[in-house]
C-alpha cells in the first residue's frame, strides 16, 4: 500500500527528501559553527586567564621592588648567597660592619629581586628576569624577545606578551616596564636617568599547561554535548522526513477513504430519507445534498434550489411556523428541530423534520447555517398510531386514576407505572421493584387478608385477584387502595409465571363512605333527639310548671318547700340536657341579634375564669377589628363555655388555654371538619387552643357525636361538643378542628359577619313576675299535663284562660267567645305540633278572621325551620317550652304592650 501510495504523490515524496538533505546540513554547519565559537571562547578565557596571573607576578615584583627602594635597599649579613655586588663599587658604605665585628652589605632593590626570582623559580617553576638596554650587573643583560619589549617600550608600549614554548613547555612570556623613581638614583644616577625614565623591565614567564589542559577539556566536552544535540536534531530530522511521508501516504489513504465514505454516506442518506443542506447568509445561496433533491421531487440537473423554492415547497399552513421558528433559531442562536410538511406537486403531503445550526463570525455576524431534512413520514404514520394507542391507555389510567403493575411472580419481580408511585407521593424509582417492597407499603392490619386474595386467585380458587387495602405514602400517612388484576401467562406446567393488574386510589370513596355514615348516623340521631326533646319538654313543662306554683303557694310548709327546690333545679338541668340535644339536632329555638363579640366575648372570659384552675391560664387575644354577627347571645356563650370546659378538662395539671378573636379572608382552600364543605372567603374566628393530652385521629372522628365521651361516669353527658356541632350549623358557620396526642387540641369556629346596624338588640329579660289585668288568653295544647300546668300558671298569673286541645276546636272556641262575650280574647298562646291542625295553621286562620290577633306559638323545637317565616308574616312571639313563670309573665307582658 505505501509503494502505491509513493508512486501516486513522487514530486511531493522527492521534495520531502531534498528538504530533508538540506535541513540536515544546515544542522552541521550550524553545529560547527557553534563549536568554533566554543573554541575561540575557551582560548580567549585561557589568554586572559594568563595574563592576569602573570601581571599578578609582575606587580607583585614592584611591590618588593618599590619596598626596597623606598628603604635605600637594605643591609644583610655577607654570605655565599649573599656576597658584596661588586658593581655597587661605587656606592657609599656599600659595606659596613657592626660594632659586634659582623659583617653587613648592602643588597639594592635589583638585587633583592633577583634573589626574589631566584626562589619562585626553584619552588614554583615560575622564571621571572629583571633586565635593561643599559645593565650594570650582566645577569640582567637581556634576551633577543626582551630587547624587542624593551624597544617596544621606548616606543610607548606599556605592556608585551607571547605564547612560547620555554623548554618544550608551552609558556607565557610577559614583560612590563619599570619607571626610575627618586630612590634608584642612589645605584643608578651615574647612568644618566632622571625619575620618570624607564629604566627597563621585568619579564615573566609563566607556565601554561594547566591552562590548556583545562581549555582542551572544555573543548572536549562542547565537541561532545554539541555532537549529542547534531545526531539529535539528525535524528529528529529523519524521524520527522518519516513522520511527514506517512502522514502524505494516510492522506492520500484517508481521501480515499472519504471518498468511499461520501459514496456510502449517499447511499445511507438514501436508506434512511435524510439529506443535509447548507444556506450561506452572504450571497444566499442554498445547496442541498442528493437525498434532499429526492424528497422534494426534484432533478438536480434541472432544479436550483434557493431560499424562495424550498419555502414554496413547504405547507402553505406550514410556512410562517418554519420560517419563525427558523428566524428565532437565529437570532437567539440556538439549534432548530421543527416537524412541518411538505405539499407536493401531485397534491400529496409528506412530514420531514429538520434540524439545524447557524454559525457566526467573531462579531457576531450570522455567516452560514447547516442542517439535515429527514422524509419521516412512515415513522410518523406509525409512531402516531401507536401515540394514539398509548394515550388512550394512559387517559384510560389517569382517568380513572389508575396504576398499573405487572409481576414476574418466580422472582417477585414488579414493573409499575408512574401513576401507582404518584398515588403514595413518590417517584417510581423510589419504590423497591419488587413484592418485598410492595409488601412493605401495605398496611400491616391488612397485609394478612391481601395475601389470602393473592393465594386464592394463585391457586384457582377465584378468577380474579381484588382486595381493598391500605398503603403507605411518603409522608407516612396510609391511602386506600383497589386493587385488581389477573394471572396473564403460566408456564408448561400450568404454574403461574406473570399477572398485571391496575391500582385505584378510593381514598376519597372510603372517606365519603365514612362521611356518609357519620352524617346518616348523627341525623338519625337527630331526630330521634328532637322526638325525645319534644316529650321531654312537654313532661318538664308539666313538672316545672306545677313545682313553681307549688313554690309560690303560702301554705307550703318550709321543707316541702325545699323539696320543691330540689324538683325546680332537677326539672332546669334536665332542660338544659334537652337544649343541648335541640342544639345538636339544630331545632332549638334561636333568637338571633346583632351581636358584637369583642364585649361579649370579654364578659363570658371574665366569667369562665371563675370556674376555671388557678393552673390554667385562659386569656382572650382579640385582634384589631370589627366583629358583629347575627348570633343568638345564649347558644354562643353556651360554644364558649363548652370548649373552654373541654379544655380545661383536657389539661389536668394545668397550662395555656388562649381564646382568639380574629378576621380572615381564606384564598386557600379549607374544608369544614363538620360538613366537609370548603370555607371560603371572609370569615369571623374563634379559635380555642389547649396543651392538653391532645385527641388520637381514631378518636377525633367521633367527638362530635352525642352522647359520646371519653370521660369517667359521672364527668360528662357527651353532648358538649354536640352542642358545639349544632350551634355552629345554626349559625351559618363551618368549624374546623386539629389535634396531636400529648401537644393539645385547637378548634376554630367560622361565623360569618354582618354589616352595623343590621338588627335590632334585644330587650332585656324581666327577672320578675309580672302579673296581668284580668285579660282573657286562648291556650292551645294537645297533651293534657301540659295544657292543665300552663291554665295553672296563667291563672296564676290573673288571667282567665280558654283551653283547646288543638287547632280546629280553638277556632271554634275563638268564633263563640268572640260572639257571645262582651271581654274579647287578648291573645292566643298555642303549641306548635298538634294533632288536625298545628299551631302555624292555626295562626293563619286566626289572621284570617282578625289581623290584629295577637298570638304566641310555643314548642320543644322548630321542627321544619318555620319561626322566622310565621314572624315575618306577623306571628307576634314565639317561646321553647318548659317555660318558668317569670319567662311566661315577661312573654306575655310584652305582647300584651310591653306591660
Amino acid at each position: 500500500m505505501n509503494t502505491q501510495t509513493e508512486s501516486s504523490s513522487p514530486t511531493l515524496l522527492r521534495d520531502i527528501t531534498r528538504f530533508s538533505w538540506l535541513m540536515a546540513i544546515v544542522w552541521t554547519l550550524l553545529m560547527a559553527g557553534i563549536f568554533a565559537i566554543n573554541v575561540h571562547q575557551h582560548r580567549q578565557m585561557t589568554t586572559q586567564t594568563a595574563v592576569a596571573e602573570a601581571r599578578s607576578h609582575f606587580q607583585k615584583d614592584q611591590a618588593f621592588r618599590a619596598w626596597g627602594t623606598l628603604h635605600g635597599g637594605v643591609y644583610v649579613p655577607v654570605s655565599e648567597q649573599t656576597p658584596p655586588n661588586p658593581h655597587l663599587n661605587h656606592v657609599p658604605e656599600r659595606d659596613i660592619t657592626t660594632p659586634a665585628g659582623k659583617k653587613l652589605t648592602l643588597i639594592n632593590p635589583a638585587y633583592m629581586i633577583r634573589q626574589v626570582f631566584t626562589i619562585s623559580s626553584e619552588k614554583y617553576g615560575l622564571n621571572e628576569h629583571i633586565t635593561s638596554l643599559q645593565f650594570l650587573n650582566p645577569d640582567n643583560s637581556p634576551d633577543a624577545w626582551e630587547k624587542e619589549a624593551l624597544t617596544a617600550f621606548d616606543q610607548g608600549s606599556t605592556e608585551v606578551f607571547e605564547f612560547l614554548d620555554i623548554n618544550g613547555a608551552p609558556h607565557l612570556r610577559l614583560m612590563m616596564p619599570m619607571l626610575t623613581t627618586e630612590g634608584c638614583l642612589k645605584c643608578h644616577a651615574q647612568q644618566g636617568y632622571k625619575v620618570g625614565d624607564i629604566r627597563g623591565g621585568i619579564s615573566v614567564s609563566l607556565p601554561i599547561t594547566n591552562l590548556l589542559a583545562s581549555e582542551h577539556y572544555s573543548n572536549v566536552t562542547a565537541l561532545l554535548s554539541l555532537g549529542v544535540i547534531w545526531l539529535f536534531g539528525l535524528a529528529s530530522l529523519l524521524f520527522g522526513r518519516g513522520y511527514i511521508k506517512q502522514r502524505v501516504i494516510q492522506q492520500t489513504q484517508t481521501e480515499k477513504t472519504l471518498e468511499a465514505l461520501h459514496s456510502r454516506h449517499e447511499e445511507a442518506q438514501r436508506l434512511a430519507h435524510l439529506g443535509h443542506w447548507t444556506l450561506d447568509l452572504i450571497t444566499n445561496r442554498l445547496q442541498w445534498s442528493q437525498e434532499v433533491f429526492r424528497i422534494f421531487g426534484k432533478d438536480p440537473k434541472v432544479f436550483q434550489p434557493s431560499l424562495q423554492t424550498f419555502q414554496e415547497g413547504v405547507h402553505p399552513d406550514d410556512r410562517e411556523m418554519v420560517m419563525q421558528a427558523y428566524e428565532h433559531s437565529v437570532q437567539t442562536r440556538t439549534p432548530c428541530d421543527i416537524l412541518h410538511r411538505l405539499l407536493m406537486e401531485d397534491g400529496s403531503i409528506k412530514y420531514v423534520r429538520e434540524q439545524g445550526e447557524t454559525v457566526y463570525d467573531n462579531a457576531g455576524t450570522p455567516l452560514r447555517s447547516t442542517g439535515t431534512m429527514q422524509d419521516v413520514t412512515p415513522q410518523l404514520l406509525i409512531e402516531r398510531s401507536l401515540r394514539q394507542s398509548e394515550e388512550r391507555l394512559q387517559l384510560v389510567l389517569q382517568g380513572g386514576n389508575l396504576g398499573m403493575w405487572d409481576m414476574d411472580i418466580p422472582t417477585g419481580k414488579m414493573i409499575i407505572n408512574d401513576r401507582w408511585a404518584e398515588m403514595l407521593g413518590y417517584r417510581k424509582e423510589e419504590i423497591e421493584p419488587g413484592l418485598d417492597g410492595w409488601k412493605n407499603l401495605v398496611h400491616p392490619d391488612d397485609l394478612p387478608a391481601v395475601l389470602e386474595a393473592i393465594t386464592d386467585h394463585f391457586e384457582g380458587r377465584t378468577l380474579f385477584y381484588e382486595n381493598d387495602h391500605r398503603l403507605r405514602t411518603k409522608s407516612g400517612q396510609w391511602k386506600w387502595i383497589h386493587t385488581a388484576g389477573q394471572i396473564v401467562s403460566r408456564d408448561a406446567s400450568g404454574r403461574p409465571t406473570r399477572a398485571a393488574g391496575i391500582h385505584v386510589d378510593i381514598t376519597k370513596n372510603k372517606e365519603l363512605e365514612q362521611r356518609v355514615v357519620q352524617q346518616e348516623r348523627l341525623s338519625a340521631i337527630g331526630q330521634l333527639t328532637a322526638g325525645i326533646a319534644h316529650d321531654f319538654n312537654n313532661t318538664l313543662t308539666s313538672i316545672l310548671g306545677f313545682a313553681q306554683l307549688l313554690d309560690q303557694s303560702p301554705t307550703m310548709p318550709e321543707q316541702a318547700r325545699k323539696d320543691i327546690a330540689i324538683i325546680i333545679s332537677s326539672g332546669k338541668r334536665a332542660a338544659h340536657l334537652v337544649q343541648q340535644m335541640l342544639d345538636f339536632s339544630r331545632q332549638s329555638i334561636r333568637r338571633p341579634r346583632a351581636l358584637d363579640l369583642t364585649p361579649f366575648l370579654k364578659e363570658i372570659i371574665k366569667f369562665l375564669r371563675s370556674i376555671i384552675p388557678e393552673t390554667i391560664h385562659l386569656h382572650l387575644d382579640i385582634e384589631p377589628g370589627d366583629y358583629l354577627i347575627q348570633g343568638d347571645p345564649a347558644q354562643i356563650q353556651q360554644l364558649l363555655t363548652n370548649l373552654v370546659i373541654n379544655a380545661r378538662d383536657a389539661m389536668p395539671k394545668g397550662g395555656d388555654l388562649p381564646v382568639k378573636l380574629g378576621r380572615v379572608k381564606i384564598l386557600k382552600e379549607t374544608t369544614c371538619f363538620l360538613c366537609q364543605h370548603p370555607i371560603r372567603g371572609e370569615w369571623i374566628t374563634i379559635t380555642v387552643t389547649d396543651t392538653g393530652t391532645g385527641i388520637s385521629r381514631e378518636l377525633l372522628a367521633r367527638i362530635f357525636e352525642p352522647f359520646f365521651t371519653t370521660k369517667e361516669v359521672g364527668k360528662g353527658s357527651g353532648l358538649g361538643l354536640a352542642q358545639v356541632f349544632g350551634i355552629t350549623k345554626q349559625h351559618g358557620g363551618h368549624l374546623t378542628v386539629s389535634s396531636e396526642p400529648g401537644q393539645g387540641t385547637s378548634f376554630v369556629i367560622y361565623l360569618p359577619p354582618i354589616m352595623p346596624g343590621g338588627l335590632e338588640p334585644e330587650a332585656p329579660t324581666a327577672e320578675q313576675i309580672t302579673m296581668g289585668q284580668g285579660e282573657t288568653i286562648l291556650f292551645v295544647e294537645d297533651e293534657p299535663s301540659v295544657r292543665e300546668a300552663m291554665q295553672s300558671m296563667l291563672q296564676h298569673l290573673n288571667y282567665r284562660v280558654l283551653t283547646a286541645t288543638n287547632g280546629q276546636e280553638a277556632l271554634e272556641i275563638y268564633a263563640a267567645h268572640q260572639k257571645t262575650s262582651a271581654e274579647p280574647v287578648a291573645m292566643v298562646i298555642s303549641d306548635m305540633v298538634m294533632p288536625e291542625m298545628d299551631g302555624a295553621g292555626l295562626f293563619y286562620a286566626l289572621q284570617a278572621i282578625n289581623p290584629a290577633i295577637k298570638c304566641v306559638l310555643m314548642s320543644g323545637y322548630d321542627p321544619e325551620g318555620k319561626r322566622e317565616e310565621l314572624l315575618e308574616q306577623g306571628l307576634t312571639d314565639w317561646f321553647q317550652k318548659p317555660l318558668s313563670l317569670e319567662a311566661l309573665s315577661a312573654i306575655i307582658g310584652k305582647a300584651m304592650g310591653g306591660r
